[in-house]
């Protein structure tokens, strides 16, 4: 398994030699809520898919992510062949202490 991590896992080959090596032609993309920090977009910066790989999520009337949103962005990138590469959930927003569905989420 260790040898595997080391010869194939995006950490170790970065996201462009992993996407060749793997026939992924299209850019990567990873979401977050749509009230996310101010950080998440430049996360996309750093890590060299560029901020606009970004899909912000709706919110639903308790400022958690909206599940049939977050379903809605993944099958519109499964069908289109699009990487994601995080989905990501939030424990505790800053300004509503909203928790995602995380349960509803990971059964996605």
């Amino acid at each position: 398994f260790k040898t595997i991590i080391e010869t194939e896992a995006v950490v170790n080959l970065g996201v462009f030699d992993f996407m060749k090596k793997n026939g992924l032609e299209k850019s990567p993309m990873y979401t977050c809520p749509a009230n996310n920090h101010y950080s998440w977009p430049k996360g996309g910066t750093i890590l060299g898919i560029g901020s606009d790989a970004l899909i912000p999520i709706g919110l639903d009337k308790n400022f958690r992510q909206d599940i049939k949103a977050l379903e809605e962005e993944l099958t519109h990138c499964l069908e289109n062949e699009i990487p994601i590469i995080s989905v990501t959930a939030v424990i505790g927003s800053t300004e509503e202490s909203a928790v995602d569905a995380i349960k509803e989420m990971y059964d996605l």
